[in-house]
């Protein structure tokens, strides 16, 4: 599945370890006091089939919400995400992913958890 293999991906950064130390959680996170985490969650999949009926590559965009409880953090987050994941391929990664990069990413803050957040999407070709 190619949510286990963003999961190796996103949980794998080097330069994340310090910041979050391995807390990227699917869909949601029952822990909602912690400093600064990750939530990632399948957005779109398109399952595309070439002219000979034969099945194309397929492609999955991920929403990964970015959390902090300071700002500088959560841009220093987004950072390295963008940094690392744009433009990259099978050989930088997971053996089943041809081709991923940062389609977009937007910011803003939840008065209700008080924390910041930078959601960005993930497109990826496998």
């Amino acid at each position: 599945m190619i949510e286990n293999t963003v999961y190796r991906i996103l949980s794998s950064i080097p330069a994340l370890v310090g910041l979050i130390d391995g807390k990227v959680y699917y869909q949601y996170n029952r822990n909602q006091d912690e400093a600064q985490y990750l939530i990632y969650q399948k957005a779109s999949h398109i399952r595309p089939l070439n002219i000979d009926g034969s099945p194309g590559l397929e492609n999955t965009d991920f929403q990964i919400d970015i959390y902090s409880k300071d700002e500088i953090t959560v841009r220093a987050i987004r950072d390295i995400l963008v940094t690392t994941l744009h433009g990259q391929s099978n050989n930088q990664y997971a053996e089943a992913i041809n081709h991923m990069y940062v389609e977009s990413d937007f910011s803003g803050y939840d008065p209700e958890n008080s924390v910041y957040r930078i959601t960005i999407t993930l497109s990826i070709y496998f």
